[in-house]
């Protein structure tokens, strides 16, 4: 659905808590846009939840496919289903996972998008490692392959033009619970 009549821009607002309650709440900050929530598989209530998320994920990596490379295909996907014509979509997102998607998508196809915005984003694929952050809590992310040829810096400079801009950075994490 193409944006109203004289709305300048579009705007997704993109990650596991990306709802219209979000939307509403920071459509007030965005003058003249029209802005959509976006959840991809993997992401919130798109994952299946028993017994554990993390393994719908590994059930995609076993059958030699990427969860990440399915997350990406959906966005751009939902992006250009989004018939905004001349104008780019700007993407809003919170969390790493959703972070690197967005990257991602904007390196495939930076045409379609103007800006992403991060939230509780990382600087580096070295956060993953360093902090550390369990396999089962970004399944997705853990494509040895990918931090071998890429960091965020770099998938920032492929998806130019696009404007990225990261806000507040991820914490450390609660320690994890044993058994």
């Amino acid at each position: 659905m193409p944006p109203p009549p004289g709305i300048a821009g579009a705007a997704f607002f993109f990650g596991a808590s990306a709802t219209m309650a979000s939307v509403v709440s920071m459509r007030a900050a965005m003058e003249e846009a029209f802005c959509r929530a976006a959840r991809v598989t993997f992401f919130g209530s798109t994952t299946p939840d028993d017994p554990d998320p993390a393994y719908w994920e590994m059930l995609v990596t076993s059958s030699d496919d990427r969860p990440l490379g399915l997350e990406v295909g959906q966005l751009l996907a939902v992006a250009k289903s989004f018939d905004a014509g001349q104008r780019k979509i700007r993407l809003e997102t919170s969390g790493i996972r959703s972070q690197v998607v967005a990257l991602m998508a904007a390196a495939i196809e930076p045409a379609l998008f103007s800006e992403i915005y991060s939230d509780n984003a990382m600087n580096s694929f070295s956060y993953l490692l360093d902090t550390p952050v369990p396999y089962r809590m970004a399944a997705d992310l853990f494509c040895l392959d990918l931090y071998k040829y890429f960091d965020i810096d770099r998938l920032a400079t492929i998806a130019s033009p696009v404007e990225i801009a990261i806000g507040k950075l991820a914490g450390p994490l609660p320690s994890a619970k044993t058994p």
